[in-house]
């Protein structure tokens, strides 16, 4: 498991997962941004296995991000439409998540079986509560 940074903004980098040298998450991680900043996907957390190495989870901060110089020579800008996501990626390439309210540092993300893991105390069961799709 790797993930790779693609191009870096002020705010932060937007990554790529790879499981198994396939790009998995998000699904467009092999194109590059083209004049404007969207849907930059920055991991907050190192992936973390399940037990049976089926699943791997990590927490992911997207948003947008604007320049103030248009030509972006500079690095002054703000980010906007900032979301976080508990995201599941799995080895046979299917994708899903929930959608977070907010996060807190320090992240403490830690799997308790094949199908319920923990976000700082917070439970998430997979199979009480499936995961959904997330961008």
């Amino acid at each position: 498991m790797e993930s790779e940074p693609l191009f870096a903004t002020p705010d932060g980098a937007n990554s790529c997962l790879y499981l198994n040298s396939q790009p998995v998450y998000p699904g467009n991680c092999k194109a590059r941004p083209k004049g404007t900043y969207r849907h930059i996907h920055t991991f907050l957390s190192p992936a973390e296995w399940s037990p049976d190495s089926r699943n791997a989870a990590l927490i992911v901060k997207i948003f947008d991000w604007e320049y103030f110089d248009p030509f972006g020579a500079y690095f002054d800008g703000e980010s906007s439409n900032v979301r976080y996501y508990l995201v599941i990626a799995g080895t046979d390439g299917a994708v899903s998540g929930y959608r977070l309210k907010g996060i807190a540092a320090p992240l403490q993300l830690q799997w308790r079986s094949n199908s319920q893991l923990t976000l700082n105390g917070q439970v998430f069961d997979l199979s009480e509560h499936s995961p959904t799709s997330i961008p």
